[in-house]
């Protein structure tokens, strides 16, 4: 009498079962990543407005980005909180999108296609802030890149693949594995090579994508938590919402610089004059300011704001040597501009003090400033506001 008559084949419904996940699997993969293709489609369009605004010149996109909305330390310190997300739709050139962009398809298809879109979004919108926040407390330089929010794709996908593994069908976990672990390895070592990639907001996005698999995972597993989860869903699609409006005002030509508290100072012969408290001070030396250093009685004191504009002032006729002075003196004389090529420059003196004063400003920003230079070159002494 055969000793397995009767009892079921377990072979067989185990490898049922096994089609039944790897169908189910497929089936969710089915579709195209709306969300996914939306948030590729917001980057590939600011960018597209930024280089229509800009025309040819680099210097004029790193303005139009400073102002719609880079992760700028001073301003984000100023109340500017939106561009901690803002700046990750921003990118600096069309290959940094490009390269961007894949990553982000690449992987958002698979986080949003398994996990579902309000994880995919909150994935990518909190890696970003935390991305930014990191580099924000790390470094000080301008950034922008969606490289953050693509870190924390990276890191929900694989830790969500972790802790689902035996749901993820054998044939499907190089992909769920593999793919994080490469595009991972790849941006961090052309991280460690290149000069100008945030590596504070690789790191901060990559933590952020791994709370936001966890809260996913919870949700999963306990209903009580899902209302919860929905409200920070919610404000996270407020929040984006609210800064690329910002942004897309900024990009329109629809921006106020903000007020400027004129601060005393003395120049290294010791004339007072009041310059903007809250720009960085430095030293001119050949054409550029040598912001920290201190000026000695042969320097010209050089003030720079977060829009890269810059206010010199020096005593007596020591302007009048600088590149500066040279480029102004052929514009009024009607002569072809050599430096400066979206600069403005406005020039005075005050000859009570025999202080002279140059403020070169982006052209979108020149008339705005305009107040302010006048202001700095008429304060008494004793001013300040």
């Amino acid at each position: 009498m055969d000793e397995g008559a009767g009892r079921p084949d377990l072979r067989v419904s185990s490898e049922s079962e096994g089609w039944r996940r790897e169908a189910a699997f497929a089936e969710r993969l089915q579709g195209l990543p709306a969300v996914t293709l939306v948030l590729v489609a917001i980057m590939a369009g600011l960018h597209l407005w930024l280089e229509g605004e800009s025309g040819d010149g680099t210097d004029r996109l790193m303005f139009q980005l400073l102002v719609a909305g880079a992760k700028v330390n001073a301003l984000i310190s100023s109340g500017e909180w939106w561009r901690l997300i803002s700046s990750a739709f921003l990118h600096g050139s069309f290959v940094h999108l490009l390269v961007n962009s894949l990553a982000v398809l690449l992987l958002g298809f698979y986080v949003e296609k398994t996990t579902g879109p309000s994880c995919l979004l909150l994935s990518f919108v909190f890696s970003a802030v935390a991305g930014g926040a990191v580099s924000f407390a790390w470094g000080n330089g301008a950034s922008v890149g969606a490289s953050g929010g693509m870190f924390g794709l990276l890191s929900t996908m694989l830790v969500m693949s972790l802790l689902r593994w035996r749901e993820i069908p054998s044939v499907a976990r190089p992909y769920a594995v593999g793919l994080p672990a490469v595009v991972g390895a790849m941006t961090v070592g052309y991280g460690f090579i290149a000069g100008n990639v945030d590596n504070a907001a690789h790191l901060g996005g990559a933590s952020g994508g791994v709370l936001v698999a966890c809260l996913a995972h919870v949700g999963a597993r306990y209903r009580g938590f899902r209302p919860a989860i929905g409200l920070v869903v919610l404000l996270a699609l407020l929040a984006t919402a609210y800064s690329l409006t910002v942004t897309c005002t900024r990009l329109a030509g629809r921006f106020a610089l903000p007020e400027t508290r004129l601060t005393a100072t003395k120049l290294p012969d010791g004339k007072p004059v009041h310059v903007p408290a809250a720009w960085k001070t430095g030293v001119l030396k050949e054409g550029r300011c040598e912001v920290g250093r201190m000026p000695d009685e042969e320097a010209v004191l050089c003030l720079v704001d977060p829009y890269f504009s810059m206010l010199l002032v020096a005593s007596g006729r020591r302007l009048e040597g600088t590149p500066v002075h040279a480029e102004y003196v052929r514009r009024e004389r009607g002569q072809e501009s050599v430096e400066y090529a979206h600069d403005t420059i406005l020039w005075g003196a005050d000859p009570e003090r025999g202080v002279q004063f140059a403020l070169l400003a982006f052209d979108g920003i020149a008339v705005s400033y305009g107040p302010l230079f006048a202001a700095v070159q008429t304060a008494p002494p004793n001013a300040g506001r």
